[in-house]
C-alpha cells in the first residue's frame, strides 16, 4: 500500500529539503522503508500500489445510499460488500484448498497420534509406505471432487446477481 507508507514516512520524519527547497522527505522515507523491506524479505517480486488521485466512486455510491435512506447494514451489504464479494471468495477458496492440503502439523501438535492423521497425510502413507498405490490414488480423486465441489457451491452461493 504505497500511500499509507508514504503518508507514514512524511510523518515520521522531520522535514527534510532538497537543494531546491523542495519537501523530500515522504519520497526519502518511502525509499528508505521500501529498501529495508526488500533487504530483509528478499522477495522474488515487488508491487507496490497507489490509490488513484481524486475522488473515490464508492463515496458516491455511499452518498447515494444515505440519500435514500439506507442504514448502516444496507449500506454495507449493498456497497461495501458487493466489492469485497470476490475478494473474500476467493480467500476463502484458497484457504479451504490449503487446508486440505496440511500434512503433518496437527500431528506433531499431539504427538503423532493416529487420531490427528490428515488426509493429505494419510494419501501419502497409504501410497509410499504401505505401497497401495491404488488406494492412495482413490482417495485423491475423492479429495479433488470434494475439494472441487466445495469450490462450486462457494462460488454458486456467493456469485454475482
Amino acid at each position: 500500500d504505497g500511500n499509507s507508507i508514504l503518508n507514514r514516512a512524511y510523518y515520521a520524519l522531520p522535514p527534510l529539503n532538497n537543494r531546491q527547497g523542495q519537501n523530500v522527505n515522504a519520497v526519502m522515507g518511502f525509499l528508505n522503508i521500501f529498501l529495508k523491506t526488500v533487504e530483509n524479505e528478499s522477495p522474488s517480486a515487488v508491487v507496490v500500489a497507489f490509490d488513484k488521485r481524486g475522488k473515490n466512486f464508492r463515496k458516491d455510491l455511499y452518498e447515494a445510499a444515505a440519500l435514500d435512506g439506507a442504514n448502516w447494514w444496507h449500506r454495507f451489504w449493498n456497497v461495501t460488500w458487493v466489492g469485497l464479494r470476490s475478494t473474500f471468495v476467493y480467500v476463502l477458496i484458497t484457504v479451504f484448498i490449503g487446508a486440505c492440503r496440511i500434512m503433518t502439523q496437527p500431528m506433531l501438535m499431539t504427538g503423532y497420534m493416529s487420531h490427528t492423521v490428515t488426509l493429505s497425510y494419510y494419501m501419502y502413507n497409504t501410497g509410499y509406505t504401505e505401497r497401495l498405490v491404488g488406494e492412495s490414488s482413490a482417495v485423491a480423486l475423492l479429495m479433488t471432487i470434494f475439494i472441487g465441489g466445495v469450490t462450486l457451491l462457494q462460488r454458486r452461493l456467493f456469485r454475482e446477481k
